[in-house]
């Protein structure tokens, strides 16, 4: 994967300049730019029980747009106007995109939306160039909160229901050269955009969503490590879990929030 840049406390640094240019994460931790790989992680995936929870970030290098971004998006194309919160909560965030949904109706905000998220083949290559480690690694599920289609291809599609949950609750990966992703559960739990009844949108159906008991027994029996999720307030990786001690790979990290998300 490439490489973070340096924060904005050590870009004086010499280092800090020397590692704006670095490519890899071996390069990048000879500075201190990331951390080791933590053993039990490593652990986890090799018994096969790690889960890979997704966010908008790992759509970043196909040039998809984050939360606020795709709500002035879908505002835009539908000819609305639109005013989100200055450095809003994703409650804040929430409540701009049931407005939307409310205005637009549920059918044409999916429409939409598979415009602006739905890619065909082939990737761009920065996209290819982060997806094709991300698929050799042996994760037992894929959890993502993502609508668009790019892991779609790769993984096993699941409902986002107690049916779909119970597949990822059960999956255990067998780390191996013959690793084949394609058998892999994937669950989308804001729904496919290829079907509109699965996907939540408004605010009845996220009253109407009853995933609080499979999060807490995904937390709980499983290794998660979160990649491309925002982790401000509000956010599903926001939450402290019982369980063990889960991960996430973040970018740019100050100090001071490091050492909150460690606590």
């Amino acid at each position: 994967a490439k490489a973070v840049g340096p924060s904005i406390a050590r870009a004086n640094d010499q280092k800090a300049h020397e590692c704006v240019h670095t490519q890899t994460w071996c390069e990048a931790r000879k500075f201190g730019y990331v951390d080791d790989i933590p053993r039990e992680l490593v652990e986890a995936l090799q018994a096969g029980t790690c889960v890979a929870m997704v966010g908008a970030g790992l759509s970043v290098p196909a040039k998809m747009p984050g939360f606020e971004a795709l709500l002035r998006t879908v505002a835009t194309a539908a000819g609305l106007q639109l005013r989100l919160p200055e450095n809003g909560s994703y409650d804040d965030l929430d409540s701009v995109q049931f407005q939307l949904a409310k205005e637009l109706g549920k059918e044409k905000m999916c429409t939409i939306m598979r415009s602006k998220l739905y890619l065909h083949p082939p990737l761009p290559e920065a996209m290819q160039a982060v997806l094709e480690p991300f698929c050799r690694l042996p994760f037992a599920s894929i959890v993502s909160w993502n609508w668009d289609n790019i892991l779609d291809p790769v993984y096993s599609l699941v409902p986002n229901n107690a049916s779909g949950f119970s597949s990822v609750l059960a999956a255990r990966a067998v780390p191996s050269a013959n690793y084949e992703p394609s058998s892999v559960p994937l669950v989308k739990m804001q729904g496919s955009l290829d079907n509109v009844a699965s996907v939540y949108l408004t605010r009845e159906d996220y009253e109407r969503r009853d995933a609080d008991d499979f999060l807490r027994r995904l937390f709980e029996t499983r290794t998660v490590l979160a990649i491309g999720m925002s982790l401000r307030s509000g956010g599903v990786g926001d939450q402290r879990r019982a369980g063990a001690r889960h991960y996430a790979i973040v970018n740019d990290v100050t100090p001071d929030r490091r050492q909150q998300l460690l606590e």
